[in-house]
């Protein structure tokens, strides 16, 4: 069995580490998705250096390592907002995943809901990323609605936005 951990990513070095696990993770996972130029675009727009502090510093973001055996196999970002938990990234390195680790990391966002009396997680998810739905789907979540979101130069997010009510999963 896997010893698994969640920890607080904090320094800029943890940062810029997870950005490029992060710019990994996007390409070996979107590549039968996205174009590699919106890839690349995204990674830039929403997980490069720059704007991952700005989302820590300014927008009340929080990101964590998933840590598996010691290792930093992949990552969550989350934000508390409106009584809720907004899931804003669940990214595993390809040789982790079946471990556990997004489960267990839903398990560890489900105790902050609980400490902080939160009433819900939600998240958004390609909709053609048809694994992370079903993982979500087999979470107990469900899709609340269907969302386009212009992300500029061309490019659009065409997201289900997935919920999860915690006062009727079970823990």
């Amino acid at each position: 069995m896997s010893e698994l951990q969640m920890k607080q990513i904090k320094t800029p070095e943890q940062i810029k580490e997870m950005c490029f696990l992060a710019s990994r993770i996007w390409r070996e996972h979107y590549g039968q998705i996205l174009s590699a130029d919106q890839i690349t675009y995204m990674v830039e727009k929403f997980q490069s250096f720059k704007a991952v502090t700005n989302q820590i510093e300014h927008q009340g973001y929080t990101y964590c390592w998933l840590v598996c055996d010691g290792q930093n196999a992949g990552f969550c970002g989350y934000k508390i907002e409106n009584g809720a938990l907004f899931l804003s990234k669940l990214y595993i390195e390809k040789t982790f995943r079946r471990k556990g680790l997004a489960s267990f990391a839903l398990e560890e966002l489900k105790k902050i809901c609980r400490e902080k009396s939160l009433g819900y997680i939600w998240l958004t998810v390609n909709r053609d990323n048809l694994g992370s739905v079903a993982f979500y789907r087999q979470a107990g979540f469900y899709v609340d609605h269907d969302e386009v979101t212009d992300i500029g130069q061309g490019y659009v997010m065409d997201d289900h936005i997935m919920r999860l009510d915690l006062a009727s999963s079970p823990d």
